[in-house]
């Protein structure tokens, strides 16, 4: 964790997630929480309300709380982003589901004409 939200009361956190290669969360949302999502290196692929954007280092997308939202890594070396959520109300949440993420397969987002 970079930013916990005992540093804000709640108002957000911050923390460094590494996706291994092929692997990402199932599609979800948060009722009361929106996620920002920065690429610090690598590339991933993040899906939300439905549409795909491809990020590279320097590159971020924002869900909005209720939005059906993901993100996949579907390339073969790791990817670093920054995530920041608002308010915070997860923090023990992302910790232990960011120790269970690491090698959870992309079967959803394959590349096109990879075999």
């Amino acid at each position: 964790m970079k930013l916990t939200n005992t540093d804000t009361s709640g108002a957000a956190a911050i923390f460094h997630q590494t996706l291994p290669p092929r692997s990402g969360p199932p599609l979800h949302r948060h009722s009361r929480e929106d996620e920002w999502f920065y690429v610090l290196d690598g590339e991933i692929t993040a899906e939300i309300d439905g549409e795909r954007t491809v990020l590279r280092e320097g590159g971020s997308a924002f869900a909005p709380r209720g939005t059906a939202h993901t993100i996949h890594n579907v390339v073969d070396a790791s990817a670093h982003l920054l995530i920041m959520v608002t308010p915070d109300s997860f923090n023990q949440f992302f910790e232990e589901v960011s120790s269970l993420n690491r090698g959870l397969p992309a079967p959803d987002l394959v590349e096109p004409n990879s075999s």
